[in-house]
């Protein structure tokens, strides 16, 4: 049986598995427990048993406080003291122990495991903290950044915006012209018309007049139709026409006119140019035909013998 420094053998590596469990045994101490453990399954089980506790000790983050032998014979193992202090911890373990110093070893082992546990989460909460840091600088430069994009896409924003209302101020100036334009084109239409029936009115004296006018709503990019039936003493009847729209070479314009009961008679077929003008010779029919009323139709190419599409000048024929 092995003996140990003080008592009886068994005390002697009982009070020892603690803190050989904590590797807090100076060589002499670990050769005589370690040679206990190789000749007694009943030690090896007891030193089990105290490291299954410590470490369940540890898990539960419980912290004891060992005692002030325990303790320095963890900082001798350590090499924290002194030969003088090491020569009177061995005498002064040669004296017999208190039965309860097992308990006390394996609450400073609990102790040390508990603080290397909480010094690992410290260092890895510190290392997440510094991650955390730099990656949060990171995120701050993006976003810095980004702003500044944003604030130069902004004054870009601004600058075009001042540019639109510029160009906008601009063509609001021009358009205000080209209505200005367009109501002096439509005065100088008119008066050009007028001068046009003038015209004829001076060259004979004696002619009568009968105007046509559009019967339907033209295109708002087109002028209004304009027509107008000239007659004269000599029996010389001529069709003036203005902005009539040009038609395909499978039509043409045709020109009417009417009797009281509707019987109508043609007098003209004929086209225009580009412009819709059209300065053509007219026949009226002979004998007792007396007529009230001039149209102008668009008909098949060569006319046709009686008026079937609806006029598109038309007027009250005022000479006799």
């Amino acid at each position: 049986m092995v003996q140990g420094p003080g008592g009886s053998p068994q005390d002697s590596i009982e009070e020892l598995l603690p803190a050989y469990a904590l590797n807090a045994l100076d060589a002499d101490e670990r050769k005589l427990v370690e040679r206990a453990l190789a000749e007694s399954p009943r030690y090896r089980a007891a030193l089990a048993g105290y490291l299954e506790g410590f470490a369940q000790l540890a898990e539960s983050q419980v912290v004891l406080l060992p005692s002030l032998d325990l303790r320095d014979r963890i900082m001798a193992a350590a090499g924290a003291q002194g030969p003088a202090r090491l020569a009177t911890e061995r005498g002064r373990r040669e004296t017999p122990r208190p039965a309860f110093r097992g308990l006390w070893a394996a609450a400073a082992a609990a102790s040390v495991l508990v603080f290397v546990g909480l010094g690992g989460l410290a260092m890895a909460q510190s290392s997440r903290v510094n991650d955390l840091e730099a990656e949060m600088e990171g995120l701050s430069a993006s976003a810095a950044a980004t702003e500044a994009n944003l604030d130069g896409q902004r004054e870009d924003m601004a600058t075009l915006t001042a540019s639109a209302a510029a160009t906008q101020a601009m063509l609001d100036g021009q358009l205000d012209e080209m209505a200005v334009l367009q109501e002096t084109a439509a005065d100088t239409e008119a008066k050009l018309i007028s001068q046009q029936e003038l015209t004829y009115f001076v060259a004979h004296e004696s002619t009568s007049l009968t105007r046509m006018w559009a019967m339907a709503t033209p295109e708002p990019s087109a002028k209004p139709a304009r027509g107008m039936l000239i007659a004269d003493p000599d029996g010389g009847q001529l069709l003036m026409t203005l902005f009539l729209r040009p038609l395909g070479s499978s039509q043409a314009y045709q020109a009417w006119v009417w009797e009281s009961d509707e019987s109508a008679f043609s007098i003209a077929v004929f086209a225009v140019d580009k412009s819709g003008y059209a300065l053509v010779r007219v026949d009226f029919p002979g004998g007792d035909v007396n007529v009230n009323w001039v149209s102008v139709n668009i008909a098949p190419a060569g006319g046709e013998p009686t008026p079937t599409g609806q006029p598109v000048l038309a007027g009250p024929v005022e000479f006799r």
